[in-house]
């Protein structure tokens, strides 16, 4: 459902319990549903919990197949998840630490 995805996406409903709302960003990689990219590089990456943050990360190797295999830290994937969906033409704001 195209129109529930936006919604998801918007990151208004993050108001779930982190074990619900992880299922539910596991979705936008398995739909490949591209217009999370900002949500999930710019915001859940940085979320304060790992289910999230875990769930972020399936969703962003789904969306970007030839994503590196290995990552030394987190800041370091969420710099390259951000630089992948900006050069891509997203707005995307991203953290930096």
């Amino acid at each position: 459902d195209p129109i529930g995805l936006k919604e998801l996406s918007s990151g208004r409903h993050r108001n779930q319990g982190s074990l619900q709302y992880e299922t539910t960003l596991v979705l936008f990689g398995k739909c490949q549903y591209r217009p999370a990219i900002p949500y999930l590089a710019g915001v859940a990456l940085y979320d304060f919990s790992f289910n999230v943050v875990g769930a972020a990360e399936e969703s962003l190797e789904s969306l970007y197949p030839d994503h590196p295999k290995k990552f030394d830290t987190l800041e370091e994937e969420q710099k390259y998840y951000c630089g992948r969906a900006k050069k891509e033409g997203y707005r995307v704001v991203c953290k930096s630490k």
